[in-house]
């Protein structure tokens, strides 16, 4: 009988260790993140004689603004996606669950984000502090 209570305590304790998951968010990153940006363009991993560097603009691409926890776009002026996001502590950005990408970079004027994949990169401009 003792062996059982001993083994159920355990579980008890076990079973109620601290939750950490309501809010995995990068401190520091998201300082850095608040505001708005927009979709200047992507790297890619192939360059050309064109783009040497591998990058290719985007005219009039995505803006998405970024406050403490959510985050909305648009497209062409007209409302895209909104939600939640997270920043993980290995600088993996998702938005209402779903993996963006790394950020791999970032400035008070730069953004760039490796894609999943691992090939390629997106590059965003600061256009506002909010």
């Amino acid at each position: 009988m003792k062996k059982i209570i001993i083994i159920f305590t355990l579980f008890v304790f076990l079973g109620c260790s601290e939750n950490n998951e309501t809010n995995n968010t990068n401190p520091k990153l998201q300082s850095k993140l608040i505001g708005t940006w927009v979709n200047e363009g992507y790297y890619d991993d192939v360059a050309t004689d064109e783009n040497p560097d591998g990058f290719y603009p985007i005219p009039n691409g995505i803006s998405t603004t970024y406050t403490n926890e959510t985050f909305n776009s648009t497209l062409f002026g007209n409302p895209h996606d909104s939600g939640t996001y997270t920043i993980s502590n290995d600088s993996l950005l998702s938005q209402n669950n779903e993996l963006i990408g790394k950020i791999y970079s970032i400035d008070n004027s730069k953004l760039i984000i490796t894609i999943p994949s691992g090939y390629g990169a997106i590059r965003y401009g600061k256009i506002n502090d909010n």
